[in-house]
């Protein structure tokens, strides 16, 4: 329950699965599954619904129902957040999580099966890991830290990975002889079964993060500009389709595109310090460039919109996000290592923060601001909300 138009706003915790009948017209159970946000999407499999958490953990409940306990048939605790979807195949339970490690369960009982763990995990990224794609007798997954990974379904032994420009957020799309991968940088890849590159293009100027897919030697990409691409297995372009329905001009430029998707409600205006730019974007990236050649200083992915622009100040960048989690976040400036992050009882933020002496203040939607302090963003004071008075007549 999400209304940040009523006073106080509400903000709540999207920790929550339930379940309905396929109508939609009766709640059939609800389930509690964190104290925190559930970023994954459940997946139904049999006569169970499988569901990742920030906490760690991953719950199989039964679709038929029960009270508390009695609805959980099993429930496993990874290394680091699951926020990306399982993969169910042949009676296994595929997952990987943020502390940089895949998983394999038994579907029937949530044993571990197998565990493989990457070697240098990317500390900044909120989804470490793609969905696992599963064809034949391996299994196939994308890392932010570069990498496509071929492991072997039933030990979990690594078979090849291969290296990439940026970190892979989709699902990769498997034929018999190859894979396509795509990256964040909106490059596509096509290897070989053996991990080889057989070639590499630049697709798109906009990141992708959607999953793969494709048919009979072509593959269809979408990228966060609304652009659905199809290419063939030489790396041409096939054809390409605006998700959108925008007008397009002589050019063949579409108008207002941000606008008609509800971008410019979630534009963050970048902060300059110390030869750095800092900004976020609307699908949760806060990035650090050079300030004179753009180049890429880190990037760090929080759990929804950033549309504030980021504070800076005493080696640190400060700067929280809407429309999902609850948490304002404190940056190493340098590094874009994750200092702290807290909960903001206000919900979330649309406005810029404000240092001054060590203290970090943040207006939020609730109508509160709240000081935190600076080095561990322990929170100090909340603000109560100025109510309009009533007029006497």
């Amino acid at each position: 329950v999400h209304d940040i138009y009523s006073t106080p706003a509400i903000c709540q915790n999207l920790n929550r699965l339930i379940c309905a009948d396929a109508q939609n017209k009766e709640k059939r159970w609800d389930f509690n599954v964190g104290d925190i946000d559930a970023l994954a999407e459940p997946v139904i499999s049999g006569d169970k619904v499988f569901q990742g958490t920030m906490e760690g953990y991953v719950y199989a409940l039964k679709l038929s129902g029960g009270r508390g306990k009695k609805l959980i048939a099993w429930k496993f605790k990874a290394e680091g957040s699951v926020n990306t979807a399982v993969k169910v195949e042949n009676g296994r339970v595929y997952f990987g999580s943020n502390g940089g490690v895949v998983y394999c369960l038994n579907e029937a009982d949530g044993n571990l099966e197998w565990q493989f763990k990457v070697q240098n995990p990317e500390r900044g990224a909120r989804k470490h890991f793609t969905t696992p794609v599963v064809y034949e007798d391996r299994l196939y997954v994308g890392g932010a830290d570069k990498h496509l990974y071929s492991l072997d379904a039933t030990n979990g032994d690594l078979l090849w990975r291969a290296t990439t420009d940026d970190w892979i957020r989709s699902s990769p799309y498997v034929e018999t002889e190859n894979i396509y991968v795509a990256t964040i940088s909106g490059r596509l890849y096509k290897l070989n079964n053996k991990g080889e590159v057989q070639w590499k293009e630049k697709i798109s100027d906009h990141a992708i993060y959607a999953d793969l897919t494709g048919k009979e030697d072509k593959v269809l990409i979408t990228d966060s500009n609304l652009m659905l691409y199809c290419l063939n297995g030489k790396g041409t372009e096939v054809w390409t389709k605006s998700v959108l329905c925008a007008f397009e001009n002589d050019a063949g430029e579409r108008i207002y595109t941000d606008l008609i998707s509800g971008g410019t409600y979630y534009q963050s205006k970048p902060t300059a310090a110390d030869g750095r730019l800092v900004f976020g974007t609307p699908s949760g990236f806060l990035y650090s460039v050079d300030a004179l050649s753009g180049e890429e200083n880190w990037k760090f992915e929080m759990g929804a919109a950033i549309s504030v622009g980021p504070a800076l100040a005493d080696g640190m960048v400060y700067a929280g996000q809407q429309g999902s989690e609850r948490f304002f976040y404190g940056l190493d400036a340098e590094t874009g290592a994750l200092v702290w992050k807290q909960t903001l009882p206000g919900g979330w933020v649309w406005g810029s923060a404000a240092v001054d002496e060590g203290l970090v203040y943040v207006p939020t939607v609730s109508g509160y601001a709240v000081c935190l302090d600076g080095k561990t963003l322990s929170l100090i004071h909340i603000s109560e909300p100025t109510r309009p008075r009533r007029q006497s007549r």
